[in-house]
Order: C-alpha cells, then sequence, then structure tokens
C-alpha cells in the first residue's frame, strides 16, 4: 500500500547530509572522516507525511561488513514521487526512473528484445512478507539475507530499484536462468546507457546472492545520491586494497 512513510534513526557522530528529491541520506564518520560502525538500525516504527527521509550509513572500514550478508537501510520515497508504469498499474516507479525505464524499453524493442517490468517500489508490509516467506523457507534470517532485504533495507523502498524480466521467456523471471536471456545480454550491453546499473552481481562485495534481474537507476543527481552510501563504501574498500 502506497503510503508508508517511515523515519529510520540512529545515533550518528558526525554526518554529512545529501539531500535530493524526496530522500535523505546521511554518511557516519568519526572527526576524522573516517567511517565507523555502529549497531544495526532497528526497524522504523514512527510513520511521517513527509516525503524526505533520513537513512543512516552503517559499514565498519575494516573491509568486511559486521553483519553478513549485508543490506544498506533505505527509506520509503513518498507517494508523491511514485509512477505507474504504463501498462503495469501494480508496478510504480520513482517518476525519474519510470520515465529512463520507459526509453530503455523503448529501445529494447527496436531491437526485438521485450523488456517486462516484475517489481518496481515496494512498502515495507510488502517487503516484511517477502522476508520472512525466505526465513520460512531457509531455515534461518541469515540464509534469507542471501535472497531477500529485511523491511527497512530494500532498495525497492526508493523507487529507483526494478526488477526486469524477458517477455519471451516467462519461465525465467527472477530466476538465475535469466542471465541466459536475450533480454539479460541487451541490458547488459545497454542499461548503463540508460542510467540503469546491476544491483547484486556475481560475487558482489555485500554477499547478497545474484541477481541478474534487479536493476538500480543511478542516471539523476537525486538517484546517485540515494545509493551514495554504497559507492561510499565500495571507494572507501578500493582505497584500502580490500
Amino acid at each position: 500500500m502506497v503510503g508508508e512513510y517511515p523515519q529510520l534513526h540512529l545515533a550518528t557522530q558526525r554526518q554529512t547530509s545529501l539531500q535530493k528529491m524526496g530522500l535523505t541520506v546521511e554518511l557516519l564518520q568519526d572527526q576524522n572522516g573516517t567511517l565507523r560502525p555502529v549497531p544495526p538500525p532497528p526497524d522504523p516504527v514512527a510513520p511521517s507525511s513527509s516525503p524526505a527521509q533520513t537513512v543512516a550509513f552503517n559499514p565498519e572500514s575494516s573491509g568486511m561488513f559486521p553483519w553478513f550478508p549485508y543490506h544498506f537501510p533505505y527509506a520509503v520515497v513518498g507517494e508523491s514521487f511514485l509512477d505507474a508504469l504504463p501498462g503495469s498499474r501494480s508496478v510504480m516507479l520513482h517518476r525519474d526512473a519510470a520515465q529512463a525505464f520507459q526509453t530503455l524499453q523503448a529501445d529494447a524493442a527496436q531491437e526485438g528484445i521485450q523488456l517486462v517490468p516484475l517489481s518496481g517500489f515496494r512498502t515495507l508490509a510488502v517487503q516484511r512478507m517477502l522476508f520472512q516467506r525466505q526465513i520460512v523457507r531457509r531455515g534461518s534470517e541469515a540464509a534469507a539475507r542471501r535472497l531477500s532485504a529485511p523491511p527497512g533495507h530494500s532498495e525497492h523502498h526508493t523507487g529507483f530499484a526494478i526488477d526486469i524480466g524477458d517477455g519471451r521467456y516467462p519461465a525465467t523471471h527472477v530466476q538465475y536462468s535469466f542471465a541466459q536471456t536475450p533480454a539479460f545480454r541487451w541490458l547488459d550491453q545497454h542499461a548503463g546507457d540508460h542510467g540503469f546499473e546491476l544491483s547484486f552481481p556475481d560475487q558482489n562485495f555485500q554477499g547478497v546472492s545474484y541477481e541478474p534481474w534487479h536493476w538500480r537507476y543511478v542516471g539523476t543527481p537525486a538517484a546517485q545520491a540515494v545509493f551514495a552510501q554504497v559507492q561510499q563504501w565500495q571507494a572507501q574498500q578500493l582505497a584500502q586494497g580490500n
């Protein structure tokens, strides 16, 4: 149900705020500018009608996450920033991502590729249901985290993430076999030109299972700000040689 606006709070030492359309991302730093670990963020409990949200960045600086697999915390985007994709009333994205996906979809169609939107924006309630389902299937929360994000930690909350399928091969939807489809091969070559990148490639640093169907939009400053926490951590690990 669209319209949940959680506030995710963590105690911080020094914060650098990147406020963009509908979301704010904060990076935890000590007085020397080094990222430090803090306890994992609590589940959001206080709804708010404000579209601007605050989420804290929590990776430790040693090169290994204290909670692994690790999912970064994300705020739920405000309803006013969402648009439904044409032909799929159930799939909604941030308006910037929605426009970019339609262009991506049209360009793919010109080459005979049928890109199908499978999932976009998700509320906390939907993500909680999906995560609990994985716990039951996999037997533990740790195992579930490899395949699904806990509520409050899904890229889908932002409206900038989308699961994509190949309309000609529906049996591969949300399956590893999607990586063998013409749609994935086309995305691998052209998605970056439209501002999309694969969130969880094989052997990704977060320890999340490979998801060839899951793409995030980073084609505007607002979208880049939302995922700045991921890029910040990656850059730090590269600098440290991890």
